[in-house]
Parts: C-alpha cells; sequence; structure tokens
C-alpha cells in the first residue's frame, strides 16, 4: 500500500483541489481494492488495476457532483417558472368583469334619469367638462 499511495494520491491531486478530496478517494480507491481483490487480473499490474479503481471512483464523484447540481438548478428553475405571474384575465375574471359592468349599468338606469353628461361621466369616469364639450352640450 505504502508502494503505491503516492501513485494514487498524484492521480487525484491532479484531479481534484481539496487535499481532504484527495485523501478521502485515496483512502475509498485502496479499500475498494482490498475489498475485490478476487477480482484482480494477474494479467495487468496491480498499480494499473490501482489507477483504474482510482479512475471510476474519480467518475463516481464527478457524475454525483453534476447530478446534485442539475437537481439543484433544476428545482430553481421549476421554482421560478411556477412564480411568474399570469397577467392576462381568466375566463372567470372576464365574467365576473363583464357581471360587474352591467350591474353598473343597470344601476345607472335605475337612477334618476340624468343627463347624457352624466351617464358618461359615470359610465367612463372622466370629467362633465370633457363629455359636454364633446356632445356639445352646456352645463
Amino acid at each position: 500500500m505504502t508502494f503505491y499511495w503516492p501513485t494514487i494520491e498524484g492521480f487525484f491531486a491532479m484531479k481534484l483541489s481539496s487535499k481532504e478530496d484527495v485523501e478521502d478517494l485515496s483512502i475509498a480507491t485502496f479499500s475498494k481494492a482490498f475489498d475485490k481483490i478476487e477480482t484482480f487480473d494477474e494479467r495487468y499490474t496491480f498499480g494499473t488495476w490501482l489507477i483504474t479503481i482510482s479512475k471510476n471512483i474519480h467518475i463516481d464523484k464527478t457524475r454525483k457532483k453534476n447530478a446534485s447540481i442539475y437537481s439543484r438548478t433544476t428545482s430553481v428553475i421549476e421554482d421560478q417558472v411556477n412564480k411568474i405571474i399570469d397577467g392576462s384575465p381568466t375566463p372567470e375574471d372576464i365574467l365576473i368583469s363583464e357581471q360587474n359592468l352591467a350591474e353598473l349599468l343597470r344601476y345607472i338606469k335605475i337612477l334618476k334619469p340624468l343627463s347624457i353628461t352624466e351617464r358618461f361621466h359615470h359610465y367612463l369616469a372622466i370629467s362633465f367638462n370633457s363629455v359636454a364639450i364633446h356632445y356639445n352640450v352646456v352645463l
């Protein structure tokens, strides 16, 4: 183990910036190698086999990290999409607006007969003077 430790540690040091990660993955490499020692093929050197295990461990770590980033990014994007407010009225909003407008017009008709100026003033919410000028009506 002491013979191969610098090689494995050097491999991870080239790939990773954290010394703790380098040490953790080096230990994981030897742990996995000792657990799977019966699968070692003597046609290859032991060092090559350890480097292969190291590569696989590094790939697994990278995939887990990328999957975690993708998962967090995806959920953030979905949250942002769900928070987008749709300003267009729904069919219910349109129906309610039409009902309110109809009710308003009914109340205007119920009132004592108003002059055309007063009706437009209430209905369109414009000034009496503007209505009078538009229809050439004297106030």
